[in-house]
C-alpha cells in the first residue's frame, strides 16, 4: 500500500492511502464526506488564510478539528514570505497545536523562511504526537536540524537530492501535493536512496501506521 501523506487530490486510487487536506474547515462535512476508503482527511487553516479567522470562530474550529474523521491537523504553519501579518499565523498556528495536542493528533505543516520559530515552538509544545513538514526542499543542513527535533519530512516532486537520502528511514513520507503520481515519487525516491520499491513500501507504510496508530481503526485499506 502506497501512502500519499499529503494531497489536495481526494480521487480513491488502487492500493494508494491518501491523506486529503482541506482548508474549507466552515463548510466540509465530514461526517457525510469522511471516512472514505482509501482516503483520509487532514483539516486546517493554512497561514495564507489565517486573517480569514475569526476569534467568534474559535469553537466552531475545535469541533472541527475534533472530529474523529479528521486524521490529522493541517496544513498549518508559519510563513515569512507571504504578505499575512507573522504574528496573526503565528497566534492562529499556535491554536491549531493546542488542539492537536488535546486531542493527540498529528499535524502536517507548512513552513517557509520560519525554520527558527517552528523549532522553537517544537521545544516548547510536547504533546503533539507528530510533526511532519510537508514538501521539503531545504537542503541537508536545515534538514538535520529539523530532523534533531523529532520531525518527520515529507518529499514531493521538488527535492533536494542530499536531504532526500540522508533522511532517516523513520522519518521518511512522499507526497503528491497540489499534483503529482504517487507511483512514479515512490519509484524516483526508491532509485535516489538506493532501495527496493517493496522496501520502501513496506518502510512508509510502517511509518505512517506508527503515527496514526492512535487512530489506525479509522484507517481504510
Amino acid at each position: 500500500m502506497l501512502i500519499d501523506i499529503h494531497s489536495h487530490n481526494r480521487e480513491v486510487e488502487p492500493d494508494v492511502f491518501r491523506i486529503y487536506s482541506s482548508s474549507e474547515w466552515k463548510t466540509i462535512l465530514v461526517k457525510e464526506a469522511f471516512p472514505r476508503r482509501g482516503v483520509g482527511l487532514s483539516v486546517g487553516v493554512h497561514p495564507w488564510e489565517a486573517p480569514m479567522w475569526h476569534e467568534s470562530d474559535k469553537e466552531a474550529l475545535f469541533a472541527v478539528l475534533n472530529s474523529p474523521e479528521v486524521m490529522i491537523i493541517g496544513e498549518i504553519g508559519l510563513d515569512k514570505a507571504c504578505g499575512v501579518p507573522f504574528e496573526v499565523q503565528k497566534k492562529i498556528f499556535l491554536l491549531q497545536l493546542e488542539v492537536a495536542a488535546e486531542c493527540r493528533k498529528p499535524v502536517i505543516l507548512h513552513g517557509v523562511k520560519a525554520q527558527s520559530e517552528l523549532l522553537a515552538i517544537r521545544k516548547t509544545v510536547k504533546d503533539v504526537p507528530a510533526w511532519i513538514l510537508h514538501g521539503f526542499r531545504g537542503g541537508p543542513e536545515e534538514a538535520v536540524q529539523y530532523l534533531s527535533t523529532g520531525f518527520y519530512l515529507s518529499f514531493g516532486r521538488y527535492y533536494h537530492r542530499e536531504s532526500l537520502k540522508i533522511c532517516p528511514a523513520d522519518r521518511l513520507f512522499l507526497e503528491t501535493d497540489e499534483k503529482g503520481d504517487i507511483h512514479a515519487l515512490y519509484e524516483q525516491t526508491a532509485n535516489e536512496r538506493g532501495v527496493g520499491l517493496v522496501e520502501l513500501d513496506s518502510t512508509i507504510e510502517r511509518n505512517f501506521r506508527t503515527v496514526f496508530s492512535a487512530v489506525s481503526d479509522n484507517l481504510l485499506w
